[in-house]
């Protein structure tokens, strides 16, 4: 039998509530040659994959978790895109991604499967999503992708190792509330 509590927050999420991305601005060039010798030979065999979908432990990945949480940021991207539930914001975020993209110099994919597109969605990311402004300003996007500082953090821990002078860093507010 399955319970639900009405009224009741959400104390177990695994959605990413933060995002880190670097201050300085940098060209498409310069966040190119300093991506991760690892990661750019990943993006070369594979090309910039949005909406893959494979979990950590998926042999896609051979055990690498630089790699996976790199394909989680792009992951990521999509899933917000999808989650937004109101058509103009939808294509405008969309638009945004493929002219963004065009500006860089990977090929890339975007899953437009409808059966991922369906269970996809980050709720609780949407107010660290609008005020990164990851979604509307082509700087904050190519750096929030390419950028070695930029990640998902998803507790206290994961915050503790960037120097927080060279980043910044966009929270969600507790339980969706304001701060």
């Amino acid at each position: 039998m399955r319970t639900t509590r009405q009224g009741a927050f959400e104390t177990n999420s695994s959605s990413a509530h933060t995002i880190v991305i670097p201050k300085q601005n940098q060209s498409i060039e310069d966040l190119v040659k300093n991506i991760d010798p690892e990661i750019k030979a990943y993006i070369e065999k594979n090309g910039l994959l949005f909406g893959m979908g494979k979990r950590y432990n998926d042999p896609f990945f051979g055990g690498n978790e630089k790699i996976w949480r790199f394909q989680l940021r792009l992951d990521f991207l999509l899933d917000n895109i999808a989650d937004w539930c109101e058509v103009p914001e939808f294509v405008r975020a969309w638009q945004f991604m493929e002219g963004a993209l065009k500006k860089q110099p990977f090929p890339y994919k975007i899953n437009l499967d409808p059966e991922y597109l369906r269970n996809c969605g980050c709720h609780d990311s949407r107010e660290t999503i609008e005020s990164s402004k990851v979604l509307e300003d082509e700087s904050q996007f190519l750096k929030f992708i390419f950028s070695p500082i930029s990640f998902l953090a998803y507790d206290d821990e994961d915050l503790d190792r960037v120097d927080k002078e060279l980043v910044n860093i966009y929270e969600e507010a507790p339980y969706g509330g304001s701060w």
